[in-house]
């Protein structure tokens, strides 16, 4: 059985004739990459393990990328420990504020990579390179550590999967809404530790941004790389740019696949993922509505020259809407130089944006774009604020899938561990509220606890506060259902604390029921009445409530510390997907719990 393209490559660096997946080898690198989050870290480790000496200084990149200028005093120490050490060592890749860029995209945009090399960063996004056909893959600070100091790196061969692309990307169509369209298709696991190898017709049709992005974006499916072939396209890219000669690497005929996807390009369309999970993709069309606080355009994925010119396209001769913040950063100083060259600059001005210098702070959400808490954390305010006034947490837990937690498909159990492995809760008795929705199987489950929140939130209350956000899940407005959630625990908490829970209307039952006990009565009384040929007073009733001992009567809570349930899913009517209220109801470890599908 042939090789894929990533095999050959770890195979030659591993010295190896061929190399299967599932095997482990030890192979030479080409380059080791750090920023100034991870760097310091690897330094520390480098220092810990007693190295005094770095296997080559010129292949190794240290890229001050993230908290640039300096934020604060902490994030200007680590570039100070970055910036002693380059200059210890002599590495020659070093790139400081002025002559920096966001990592992946300075480091291909500089020649630094090329194609045929094995690379590793600590950054999971440093499968980029694979654009170049190059094998790289995001590492630890430790694995860093010992890459700068040995030239050697340990790997499991991957497994692939092959992406055959046809056809040709419409306009205003990228290789981002591709990717995204993928991740959406196969999931954020669907790639587990798998390459992602993209061949087809199509390839010739995809610019080098697009094919950068695309493998960027390969870690957002799980994968261990992203790879594509070195064509005419990636060649003309590397020629004059590339500091070493390139090898150009191939997949036999018969390499082996676990699985193969077929995409026509042609039918693809603006695409974007939602809260919170890439998978959770959307066509860009259906989020018209939805409002925008602050727009970055930047990052490793999406900052290069085509990037800025797409959003000058959009930008030119306009402004941006009332109460919108736009922040522009071009990925590198060059990118940065070309707008101005072009005009772009000027017309992101004009728009009322403001041009940053490179950095990918406002991805990373610590630099440079933060938002606030009025935007951010509005909802965890509102959450902390109930707590302290009412007595009970509020909690909403989004989730991949329910068996991640490994408790199959049964979520109480899973959020029962998760509630008391967390700590959560408020007062003894842990009184609090949980939602948890699985993105994957749009399944979600609720789960009130504590003897306080069981007697504001009954079953037909959880019933109640279920119709309050549920509809908002089912239609994708995250912030919606959690808003309308808390709305609805602070009213339902305020109703119990004033003894008047939600419970549903009593009258039909207990006309129900004196009916029956008067037939009952009347029975007894009858029959009794033919037996018993005597009759004599006895002791009023009242004499056992105030005579002698004080007798109290009180409504008894039960508590269930074990109980079986099964769980099943109540569809909607339409027989899938969509709203489906009033799921099961059951009890699990103390407390009870509703679930179904949104």
């Amino acid at each position: 059985m042939g090789m894929t393209q990533t095999q050959k490559i770890l195979a030659a660096h591993a010295g190896l004739a061929e190399v299967k997946a599932g095997q482990l080898i030890n192979a030479k690198l080409d380059i080791v990459l750090g920023n100034d989050i991870t760097t310091p870290v690897a330094i520390n480790e480098f220092e810990k393990a007693g190295f005094n000496g770095v296997f080559d200084k010129e292949h190794i990149a240290i890229v001050l990328d993230h908290f640039v200028p300096n934020k604060d005093i902490k994030s200007a120490t680590q570039s100070k420990q970055c910036r002693e050490f380059a200059n210890k060592y002599d590495i020659l890749n070093f790139y400081d504020v002025g002559q920096m860029g966001i990592e992946h995209a300075l480091l291909p945009e500089k020649g630094i990579v090329t194609a045929g090399d094995c690379v590793i960063g600590a950054d999971s996004h440093t499968c980029t390179y694979g654009a170049l056909g190059a094998f790289s893959t995001g590492v630890g600070s430790t694995d860093m550590a010992a890459g700068m100091a040995t030239g050697m790196a340990w790997f499991k061969v991957p497994a692939a999967i092959k992406f055959v692309l046809n056809g040709k990307l419409p306009p205003k169509v990228s290789g981002k809404d591709l990717i995204l369209h993928i991740i959406g298709m196969i999931g954020v696991d669907g790639a587990l530790y798998k390459s992602m190898e993209f061949t087809g017709p199509g390839v010739a049709s995809l610019s080098m941004d697009d094919r950068l992005s695309i493998c960027n974006m390969a870690i957002e499916a799980g994968a261990k790389n992203g790879i594509f072939p070195v064509d005419e396209a990636c060649e003309a890219y590397l020629k004059g740019r590339s500091q070493r000669p390139w090898i150009k690497y191939e997949a036999d005929p018969d390499a082996e696949y676990e699985r193969t996807v077929v995409i026509d390009l042609d039918t693809l369309e603006p695409t974007v993922s939602y809260p919170h999970l890439p998978e959770n993709t959307h066509l860009a069309k259906e989020g018209a509505d939805i409002k925008i606080d602050q727009v970055v355009i930047g990052s490793c994925t999406n900052g290069r020259i085509e990037d800025m010119e797409a959003a000058y396209n959009v930008l030119k001769g306009k402004h941006i809407a009332k109460g919108v913040r736009g922040i522009i950063i071009p990925a590198t100083m060059a990118v940065y130089k070309e707008c101005i060259l072009r005009g772009y600059t000027e017309a992101f001005i004009d728009a009322g944006c403001i041009v940053s210098t490179p950095t990918c702070g406002p991805c990373l959400g610590g630099h440079m774009g933060v938002l606030s808490d009025g935007e951010r954390e509005e909802l965890e305010d509102r959450a902390e604020d109930i707590a302290l006034r009412r007595s009970c947490g509020i909690y909403t837990l989004f989730v991949e899938d329910f068996t991640a937690y490994g408790y199959g498909d049964d979520p109480y159990t899973a959020l029962y561990q998760i509630y008391h492995a967390e700590g959560l809760g408020v007062g003894e008795d842990r009184n609090g509220v949980i939602i948890m929705l699985s993105m994957k199987e749009r399944d979600y489950a609720m789960f009130v606890y504590g003897e306080w929140a069981e007697y504001a939130f009954d079953r037909y209350g959880a019933e109640q506060l279920e119709n309050r956000f549920l509809s908002y899940f089912s239609d994708g407005d995250w912030y919606g259902g959690i808003s309308n959630s808390l709305t609805a625990c602070d009213e339902f908490l305020e109703l119990a604390e004033a003894g008047k829970p939600v419970r549903s209307s009593p009258l039909p039952a207990i006309g129900i029921a004196v009916a029956v006990s008067c037939l009952i009565a009347f029975l007894v009384c009858m029959i009794l009445k033919g037996q018993m040929k005597s009759v004599r007073k006895g002791v009023d009733a009242n004499v056992y409530t105030t005579a002698g001992g004080g007798l109290k009567l009180t409504d008894s809570y039960d508590h269930y510390t074990h109980t079986t349930e099964t769980r099943r899913k109540i569809e909607s009517d339409s027989g899938g997907g969509g709203r489906s209220s009033g799921g099961t109801v059951s009890r699990s470890g103390g407390g009870h719990g509703r679930s179904g599908k949104f």
